[in-house]
């Protein structure tokens, strides 16, 4: 077992450096990205970009998941190379026909379809090629792709806001860039020999991934759309300028989450399938309890430091991010707790997804939206934009406890549901 422990730091190391750069050129643009545009072109820019990140989950999140669960497995076969061409197909297929309905129904804010949809699309395929080099134990590679990414996330924005002005779109229009030409690369330089069409291989395949897949793919649509449904409802009830301002609190510690717990979930994930998928899950549930207990660490360090610093932090928000309220700063402590459960939860539902209960995982996952919904439509007009950051405590421990409780038998070793 120590040696698994020592391989696997190792990993999370390796993917804490694909990690660091990206997260950090992320979190330095979300806070110029508040410079530059303002809380009201902020909370736009917030709301769309959160509503491609739920459009993009829907249509790739399938596809995505479903190579890590089975890439082994076909590539053994030899299908490997049909099922991605003919997947990512159909995921850019989902992304277009998804956009055009909800842009119709303007919902939510109406905006042009082909910069959501250009958008939409490179955020997938460049996700599918990180997943394809995650899958492949080729963690030197997501580092230097994301490097390459990382530069262009805050470069491309710059380029474009000085084209087309400090306005929501011009931000929009950079990231497409910054998504797109990473991908572009890998296909045209890395991966052109390992795509091509042939819907005849593909289709036993794909129709595999569509019965794992399809309820991860709503499942991840559903989590992104607490994000988005937060942005939307705080608009209605408190305005633009107001969302905006919660919006770029909630981006920062997002972002502060993903940096420093999501490489613990990247190293974690696929060796837990594969060796779930080599029949040993005893080491599964073991190794699976260890990294649950490293992220808990991980966020007691970090809570104690916020709740002993927690001025410093706010006057250095206030430095870094002038344009945010800091008379908001009541949302600040509840967000953090928030973020670090919805985080957690990505190990904490692992059964299910091993056990391919996937449904389970978006049957809970609609309860959460349903009480982050409730909770901000009655709470908002009542107590404010706190509300929104106790609604996402509330949603994220339902969703956790409901998960521990219908897996109980997997963490005993029993492996039934």
């Amino acid at each position: 077992m120590k040696q698994v422990h020592f391989s696997l730091v190792k990993d999370m190391i390796t993917y804490a450096w694909a990690k660091a750069i990206p997260g950090v050129a992320v979190f330095l643009s979300v806070l110029l990205f508040i410079r530059w545009l303002g809380p009201e072109e902020f909370g736009y820019y917030s709301l769309l970009f959160s509503f491609v990140n739920m459009c993009t989950a829907f249509s790739f999140a399938w596809f995505n998941q479903s190579i890590i669960r089975y890439f082994s497995r076909l590539q053994k076969q030899g299908l490997i190379a049909s099922a991605i061409s003919g997947g990512w197909l159909f995921s850019c297929l989902i992304s277009l026909a998804l956009i055009v309905v909800l842009q119709l129904l303007q919902f939510p804010k109406p905006s042009s379809f082909l910069l959501l949809s250009v958008l939409s699309i490179s955020m997938g395929s460049f996700s599918t090629i990180l997943v394809l080099l995650q899958s492949n134990r080729q963690a030197s590679k997501v580092v230097q792709l994301n490097l390459f990414q990382a530069s262009l996330f805050i470069f491309c924005p710059v380029i474009a806001v000085y084209f087309f002005g400090k306005f929501h779109q011009s931000i929009l229009i950079g990231l497409i860039f910054a998504y797109l030409l990473p991908s572009l690369f890998y296909f045209l330089v890395k991966g052109r020999t390992q795509w091509y069409i042939d819907f005849e291989k593909s289709f036993l395949s794909l129709k595999k991934f569509f019965s794992f897949g399809f309820p991860i793919s709503f499942w991840f649509a559903t989590s992104l759309s607490l994000r988005f449904l937060d942005r939307y409802l705080l608009e209605h009830y408190v305005g633009i300028v107001q969302m905006g301002s919660y919006a770029g609190f909630a981006e920062i510690f997002t972002r502060f989450f993903s940096l420093i717990l999501f490489p613990i979930t990247m190293a974690l994930h696929p060796f837990l399938t594969h060796q779930w998928n080599n029949g040993k899950k005893n080491l599964v549930v073991k190794t699976l309890k260890w990294g649950l207990i490293l992220q808990g660490g991980i966020f007691a360090i970090c809570i104690l430091t916020l709740l002993g610093f927690q001025g410093g932090v706010l006057k250095l928000l206030s430095f870094l991010a002038p344009g945010l309220n800091i008379e908001m700063s009541g949302v600040v402590l509840p967000i953090f707790i928030g973020g670090f459960l919805w985080q957690w939860s990505l190990l904490i539902h692992k059964p299910l997804e091993l056990m391919e209960k996937t449904n389970k995982m978006l049957i809970f996952m609609l309860v959460a939206v349903g009480i982050n919904i409730m909770g901000n439509v009655i709470f908002i007009p009542k107590i404010g934009v706190i509300a929104t950051a106790y609604t996402l405590i509330a949603s994220a421990l339902v969703y956790n406890l409901l998960t521990i409780i219908v897996s109980r038998d997997f963490w005993i070793g029993k492996f039934q549901l």
